[in-house]
């Protein structure tokens, strides 16, 4: 049996870590705000310097704006992901997953190949309801999309129809419904993940290998006469790192929360039909 000393020693880690994630949650929803402060902070430091820029094709313009992009890329990238994370540990997030994994638990192997039909029913509907919506926006009776001859229309009649014509069914897989973490453009539900494994994992190293080289190419020197001046220059130029890394960072956390639960949403009324439908084959 675990002693009082290990409980509380997991109790403590438990708040520690919701504690941690409850300021995750309010930097990522105050990132307005900061970044205004900021912005306002970027301000007053120039305030009491002499404005000037350098000229377009000076060399140290065109590193300083090699230096920020490149670590602006970084930090944007690597905290999007850290944000995505968050998101995908709030509670909300894990109820919709949980639901989305019971449904998919309900779905065996006998029944993909009615649910591969009711996708193509699925997604054929779908799309005669987007044509549709598009001519109704315009007052045109959907009768209109089966004409073949449009000569005898106006012009803007004409340009409404061909708009309705060009439109395409969503690309929604058996692969993309049933898997947990679910591609909405993933259309193939058996795939071996070996044949792109190795071009996966290059693309995984581009931009490691890219700031590998900027890092061992930068060559650096003490300046001379480091005033006031040249450390708020140094402050500003930096300032919009702390700003990249806060967008990052919410973009990551709002794409999990809103983004990958609204399509897990989705999914489980698309499988939620189907299983209601097939009982009521099977009843």
């Amino acid at each position: 049996m675990r002693s009082e000393g290990d409980k509380g020693f997991e109790r403590s880690l438990l708040i520690s870590g919701e504690v941690m994630r409850t300021g995750y949650s309010a930097l990522v929803k105050n990132c307005g705000k900061i970044i205004a402060a900021l912005t306002a902070l970027i301000v007053l430091l120039v305030t009491f310097t002499e404005v000037g820029f350098y000229e377009i094709g000076a060399k140290e313009l065109t590193a300083n704006v090699v230096l920020v992009l490149v670590a602006s890329y970084i930090i944007y990238f690597s905290l999007e992901d850290a944000g995505e994370a968050l998101g995908r540990e709030s509670g909300e997030y894990q109820s919709t997953l949980a639901k989305l994994t019971s449904l998919i638990d309900r779905i065996d192997v006998t029944s993909l190949g009615a649910l591969r039909q009711y996708l193509r029913d699925y997604t054929a509907a779908e799309l005669a309801h987007r044509r549709e919506s598009l001519l109704a926006a315009e007052g045109i009776p959907p009768e209109e999309l089966k004409r073949d001859d449009l000569s005898c229309l106006d012009r803007r009649t004409r340009g409404v129809i061909k708009r309705a014509k060009k439109l395409r069914p969503i690309r929604l897989g058996v692969g993309s419904l049933i898997s947990v973490r679910g591609k909405a453009q993933t259309s193939e539900e058996i795939k071996n993940p070996e044949g792109k494994r190795l071009i996966t994992l290059i693309l995984r190293l581009i931009p490691t290998t890219v700031c590998t080289l900027f890092t061992a190419s930068v060559m650096l020197g003490i300046k001379d006469g480091l005033g006031a001046a040249e450390i708020i220059e140094s402050l500003v130029r930096l300032c919009p790192l702390p700003i990249v890394a806060l967008r990052g960072y919410s973009a990551g956390y709002t794409y999990a929360l809103e983004a990958e639960c609204e399509w897990m949403r989705v999914r489980c009324r698309i499988i939620e039909a189907f299983l209601k439908s097939e009982d009521k084959c099977n009843g």
